[in-house]
């Protein structure tokens, strides 16, 4: 067995990644489109264990301006334990391979003097431990909104924006939050007008997912159900779950009624043919406001409430904190 570093991946490495099943106890899914998604993330570098020419595991960090972001940290089936067992990697903390990693993570924080952050669910109780046992730490609950209609409405005042256009508006909201960064080759910039006006812009990514399990005791047999639930089963496809994240939020004209974000996020929905949106935001961010007057929809309520862990390694800086969505895709 060999540990490599590259800034692109391997066959092995995007077979390891593609067939990943995400979460433990919480929600569990696998990205459809987890190929395409390799290619839209910012500044990658992979640190893999192979052998055989097969990669059993694998982490990704985005190299940013405020740290370094965790982006995968997945394993070979043989790696990973289900919750009425252990395996050798989670027994063992002294193993050659956790000493690897936790090599590999104190020499970026050193080299580049920055933290290294991720997101993960309360839920995922195995990835949580895992990376307290590496020195991670829980910094800030990260609050998950979703979004839905039923019949999402499309609207000609809904119009497409460049990046360079869209983050001239962007910086100037979130340029100072921690961990904000620019990435020109992820997700579609959208606004809103009124009687021509700009008002409203945000950013649009798209996910897909194979959907295994929702959280909650009963959430394997909710994925078994939900296509003879009326009206969800319209929004929810757990075989394959088409849906957009939204980002990047500004209220270019405060005047105008916070009321016509509906139309903005439902025409978003149309324009992308998909009925749920998903929108992580940290509480402490005080354009928190711009959602209140949000009617969320039916999954929201279906679904409840839900938060992810921003957890850190190294000096943690204050927030506000600037979540992409892509990096929860």
């Amino acid at each position: 067995m060999v540990f490599k570093e590259s800034s692109t991946p391997s066959s092995a490495v995007i077979n390891l990644i593609n067939t990943s099943v995400l979460g433990s106890n919480g929600t569990r899914y696998r990205h459809i489109n987890a190929i395409e998604q390799l290619d839209r993330i910012d500044n990658p570098l992979y640190f893999s264990l192979i052998r055989n020419n097969n990669c059993l595991a694998n982490i990704t960090l985005c190299k940013r301006k405020d740290g370094f972001y965790l982006r995968y940290f997945v394993f070979h089936s043989s790696f990973q334990a289900n919750r009425f067992q252990k395996n050798t990697f989670a027994k063992n903390k002294s193993t050659p391979f956790r000493q690897e990693i936790s090599k590999f993570f104190e020499r970026k924080i050193k080299d580049h003097n920055q933290t290294i952050y991720a997101y993960i669910e309360p839920d995922n109780t195995r990835s949580l431990n895992m990376a307290m046992q590496f020195g991670f730490n829980p910094v800030c609950q990260i609050q998950m909104h979703h979004f839905s209609r039923l019949t999402p409405i499309g609207s000609e005042q809904l119009c497409w924006i460049s990046h360079e256009e869209a983050y001239e508006y962007v910086r100037k909201t979130y340029g100072n939050y921690t961990y904000y960064f620019e990435h020109f080759n992820s997700g579609k910039f959208a606004g809103w007008r009124v009687e021509g006006q700009l008002v409203f812009i945000a950013r649009f990514h798209q996910g897909c997912w194979e959907i295994q399990s929702l959280k909650g005791a009963f959430g394997k047999v909710l994925t078994k159900i939900i296509p003879w639930i009326p009206m969800i089963n319209s929004i929810i496809n757990p075989k394959k779950h088409s849906f957009i994240a939204f980002d990047s939020l500004v209220l270019i004209n405060r005047s105008v009624n916070k009321k016509e974000l509906n139309y903005f996020f439902s025409a978003a929905l149309a324009a992308f043919n998909v009925k749920h949106m998903m929108h992580w935001s940290d509480p402490g961010d005080p354009n928190q406001s711009n959602l209140q007057k949000i009617k969320w929809g039916l999954l929201h309520r279906f679904l409840g409430k839900s938060s992810v862990n921003l957890m850190v390694k190294g000096e943690v800086k204050s927030g506000p904190f600037y979540v992409d969505a892509m990096d929860m895709l």
